[in-house]
């Protein structure tokens, strides 16, 4: 289970290693495998969990600018995607949760 300040790496998005043909490049965020970023609580949501998905999705703010890269990015938090708890592994847990 995912904390909020947990440092984590994507492996998969959406669960696969490939993008589909059918992705726009400013929303191939397959390109983010491999990329570290940390877990935040949006502003919007109730708990660290996206609402509007029956999915477990949190949000996770990379190191990296994202938006340089030519991907699209509509959150609340700047430089932040939603990604499903099993497209990403934890690297460094947050420490007393």
């Amino acid at each position: 289970m995912l904390n909020e300040d947990d440092i984590v790496i994507v492996r998969t998005f959406n669960g696969s290693l490939n993008t589909p043909s059918d992705y726009d490049d400013n929303e191939n965020y397959w390109r983010l495998i491999g990329f570290k970023g940390v877990v935040v609580k949006s502003s919007s949501e109730k708990s660290l969990y996206a609402s509007f998905t029956s999915e477990k999705r949190v949000l996770i703010r990379f190191e990296k600018n994202i938006l340089k890269l030519g991907l699209e990015c509509h959150n609340d938090i700047e430089n932040a995607l939603w990604f499903l708890e099993q497209d990403v592994e934890i690297l460094d847990k947050t420490k007393n949760k």
